[in-house]
């Protein structure tokens, strides 16, 4: 993103109230469902926003769907290609839920295989315990062969892209890119190659579960440690990706995307 550029989102919450609800979502550790749009029988995930409950002070909700929502608006003007994401509410005789709606990025036939099984083609198993083969080069390695997404510059290959949603990941402060949290899509034309898929659920991000008072006390503070400018290392389960690989991203500061200038597409990880 250059200086001055803005996100624009929408703030408007999409009434899910009437949708129809389709199955329950299974994967992650966060409530969600899947419904469908009435009107136009598109698939939409239902992310329910989550709620800290700290011992000794009040409870409160967290940032999930508004951090979501920008961050979608941050991939939109970066060029990204990533699910569609409403602001939600659902409202029953007895509560108000709200949340975030994500659009499914799969057409008619079409089915995900995430990160985790890709690597696992490989012979490289990664699981949530198991997380010591999970390096830079195990991504790259299991995208060689994989499509970009249609909507990109022609002469980008996966790589390329997957890059792009770590560069969006670094620039939201998104700390959830798991084995199972980037997919690629297989089509249903048994001759068609499979494509990676668009990028999404970006709700770990922008310190989305600060409270209100957290995030008060963080803009006064003397500690740099705490202030949003402060720079400290995250821990090896919010990187996720295990720091055993000499190949570094944070070698090249700029990404093939045009909000960026230097491509970072030409380095790749050496083989060993």
């Amino acid at each position: 993103m250059a200086p001055g550029d803005h996100v624009h989102v929408d703030d408007r919450e999409t009434d899910v109230s009437e949708w129809l609800r389709f199955e329950e979502e299974e994967l992650g550790t966060k409530p969600k469902r899947w419904l469908i749009n009435p009107a136009n029988d598109e698939r939409w995930l239902m992310k329910y926003a989550t709620f800290s409950r700290p011992r000794g002070s009040p409870e409160y909700r967290k940032g999930d769907d508004w951090a979501e929502q920008i961050a979608c608006g941050v991939a939109r003007v970066l060029g990204i290609p990533a699910a569609p994401v409403e602001l939600a509410v659902e409202r029953a005789p007895d509560e108000i839920r709200y949340g975030t709606v994500c659009q499914s990025v799969l057409q008619e036939e079409e089915s995900l295989i995430n990160g985790d099984e890709l690597m696992g083609e490989l012979g490289i198993r990664v699981s949530r315990g198991r997380r010591e083969l999970y390096t830079v080069e195990a991504a790259f390695s299991a995208l060689v062969n994989i499509l970009p997404p249609p909507e990109v510059d022609v002469g980008l290959s996966a790589w390329d892209v997957f890059v792009g949603y770590l560069a969006l990941d670094a620039l939201v402060g998104n700390t959830d890119r798991h084995e199972e949290n980037w997919s690629a899509i297989k089509p249903a034309e048994v001759d068609a190659g499979r494509r990676l898929s668009p990028t999404f659920d970006h709700a770990s991000s922008l310190g989305f579960q600060l409270s209100d008072q957290d995030k008060k006390e963080r803009l006064s503070s003397r500690d740099k440690n705490r202030t949003p400018g402060g720079v400290r290392r995250p821990s090896q389960d919010a990187i996720r990706f295990q720091a055993t690989s000499d190949f570094s991203l944070a070698r090249c500061p700029r990404t093939c995307w045009p909000a960026f200038t230097c491509p970072l597409a030409r380095t790749r990880p050496t083989n060993r």
